[in-house]
């Protein structure tokens, strides 16, 4: 499990749209490059930089934002997206693979069991009582 920060986040919009489109493998050249949804022989694939969007004229793709670029080419979700530019860009975030989640511990009652029958044996109301109060 990765957790994506709003720091991680901050860093990750901030990458130049074009700089990460180069890095999918698009030659991109004066704001323009051959839209990978549809087989483009002219480019259509605009960039603008400064409001980090992305649209093709030809089959009218668009989105905000370098991760939505990510996801649209590479066909993820967000986090993998966002893992694959901190990847690329050498941006740290924490995974949490080898930990194992907290969770929280299951209220257990004893249970009391004859144990050549194998048959619930009923407990003293009082005792129930009183191991309630406690946990």
């Amino acid at each position: 499990m990765v957790f994506i920060t709003d720091e991680i986040r901050d860093k990750i919009e901030d990458l130049d749209i074009e700089q990460v489109a180069s890095e999918l493998g698009l030659a991109v050249k004066n704001h323009k490059a051959l839209c990978f949804v549809h087989d483009d022989r002219h480019a259509s694939l605009h960039f603008e930089r400064n409001k980090k969007i992305w649209k093709c004229f030809a089959c009218d793709v668009s989105g905000k934002g370098v991760v939505s670029l990510v996801m649209a080419y590479n066909k993820c979700d967000y986090v993998t997206a966002c893992i694959w530019l901190c990847d690329k860009f050498n941006i740290e975030y924490q995974s949490f693979k080898n930990k194992t989640p907290i969770r929280k511990k299951k209220r257990i009652l004893p249970k009391y069991y004859n144990t050549k029958e194998k048959e619930e044996v009923k407990v003293n109301e009082t005792y129930y009582r009183i191991a309630n109060w406690i946990i």
